[in-house]
């Protein structure tokens, strides 16, 4: 049996995973570039954090939303704590449980990272026809899907 189709394959595969791995390290790179003050897992929490339900805006609820640990979260919020975007309060109905609420200066970076971030997405984004742009995102919802099988997440986002 011939399995040279199969080791072109798994070639491709792997040079695939090599270069999604790059890429998402370079678009760190980059990203750091643009946006001085806010991440853009810094972000992501704040808009997650102005997603959730007023009751809801704990760090086990943040981290549910957000598909990783609380840990994780557990990082972040002192973060955004430090730079004034985040603040924690205890829970009037439940003094054990700590919702976190985004202050006005967390409202004003997020809006200053969303100016920003359409140029840095149409420089990222410059070399590439709308066409190729809607085969990628498909590609990669596909992908996305196939490695999210716990979640039923809707990542087609129709335009």
């Amino acid at each position: 049996m011939d399995n040279t189709k199969e080791k072109r394959r798994l070639l491709l595969m792997r040079q695939i995973y090599s270069t999604l791995k790059s890429l998402a390290i370079e678009l760190g790179k980059e990203d750091d570039k643009y946006f001085k003050d806010l991440t853009s897992r810094q972000y992501t929490v704040i808009e997650t954090i102005l997603c959730l339900p007023r009751g809801d805006k704990t760090m086990i609820n943040i981290a549910k939303e957000l598909g990783t640990t609380k840990q994780n979260i557990n990082r972040l919020i002192p973060l955004l704590e430090k730079k004034g975007y985040a603040l924690r309060s205890v829970s009037e109905e439940n003094r054990r449980i700590v919702n976190i609420d985004v202050t006005e200066a967390g409202l004003c970076a997020m809006k200053e990272h969303a100016e920003i971030s359409a140029s840095f997405l149409a420089d990222i984004f410059s070399g590439f026809s709308e066409r190729e742009m809607e085969s990628m995102r498909k590609l990669l919802v596909k992908l996305l899907k196939i490695l999210d099988k716990e979640n039923d997440l809707s990542y087609d986002i129709s335009l």
